[in-house]
């Protein structure tokens, strides 16, 4: 999902499954990166040491660990502020 700018890469994203039977309970998780920590968008965003987890989790295996989407998300650029301080002279 889309983040704003903070100096790191980390992603966080949902992994969906597809061919779960029925209402099985079975999830995946892994470790989500923006391909830089740049602020930009459209960013390609990888997941890697995916796992499955859940009750039925041994009724299935994933075709793989990763998995990574194009365009995925975007990192917005943080807002900064600007102040002037307060600076006195006297008079010569």
């Amino acid at each position: 999902s889309n983040k704003d700018y903070n100096g790191n890469a980390a992603a966080s994203c949902t992994l969906k499954l597809t061919g779960v039977v029925g209402s099985e309970s079975v999830t995946a998780s892994g470790t989500c990166t923006f391909e830089n920590a740049n602020a930009g968008s459209n960013k390609k965003v990888t997941c890697t040491g995916i796992t499955l987890d859940g009750t039925n989790k041994g009724n299935y295996t994933l075709n793989s660990t990763t998995a990574e989407k194009s365009g995925a998300a975007s990192i917005n650029a943080k807002a900064i502020t600007i102040k002037a301080s307060n600076q006195s002279k006297t008079y010569d």
